[in-house]
């Protein structure tokens, strides 16, 4: 395989990941399973929501 198809390939399966997890945070926040969230995130971790000022300390 080529260098370029692989790396788009790569992109591709990165890009599947994070949607899936996204939609798996989604679905615990929903579900209130802050403890599944955290045992998923680093403790660094900002939520960014457009529209809506951040709470994040710098």
């Amino acid at each position: 395989m080529c260098n370029f198809l692989h790396a788009a390939v790569h992109v591709v399966v990165l890009a599947t990941q994070a949607r899936a997890l996204a939609a798996w945070l989604f679905a615990a926040y929903a579900a209130q399973d802050m403890d599944g969230i955290r045992s998923v995130l680093t403790e660094d971790v900002e939520w960014v929501i457009p529209g809506h000022q951040s709470s994040a300390v710098r």
